[in-house]
């Protein structure tokens, strides 16, 4: 399976990247938006590219060929939903097959008690207000040939 994963320089990310490189029957790329959050995947021996997502012409080829793409990048709020957005399209014209995106809690904002994911989303700061209108452009741009699974840790 090959699997590209944006953000791997991040928290998140890179224990994904960490995760993922035990199997060995997954084909990983690891995409970093500068060389300097590298350094602790290149000590794995990963495959490494430096693309953002907010740089279409970093990242086509990386996703060309590719059986899901693992986005848990964190672009500036302004700027996180269309990037989003245009990453998952970029993916649904390559034929991958599943899309997954970090989202975060944040979009639930300040509600208390049970939350689960048929709340409403109500998010009180900048953070959460992007991370929810990208879910909302993913759900609204859904193709059927590319599962979209959003995540809130």
């Amino acid at each position: 399976m090959n699997i590209v994963v944006f953000g791997a320089g991040g928290f998140i990310g890179g224990w994904i990247c960490e995760y993922l490189a035990i199997d060995k029957d997954v084909e990983l790329v690891a995409c970093v938006r500068s060389w300097a959050s590298a350094v602790r995947l290149a000590r794995r021996g990963l495959k490494i590219s430096r693309a953002d997502i907010e740089d279409e012409s970093s990242y086509s080829a990386l996703i060309a060929g590719a059986d899901a793409v693992i986005n848990a990048s964190v672009p500036e709020p302004d700027k996180e939903p269309q990037a989003v957005l245009h990453l998952y399209k970029a993916c649904a014209a390559a034929g991958v097959k599943k899309f997954i995106q970090f989202s975060s809690i944040a979009v639930y904002g300040d509600q208390t008690g049970v939350i689960d994911e048929s709340q409403e989303l109500q998010p009180t700061n900048e953070y959460g207000r992007a991370k929810a209108e990208a879910e909302r452009l993913l759900i609204a741009s859904s193709v059927a040939n590319t599962q979209i699974v959003i995540l809130r840790p």
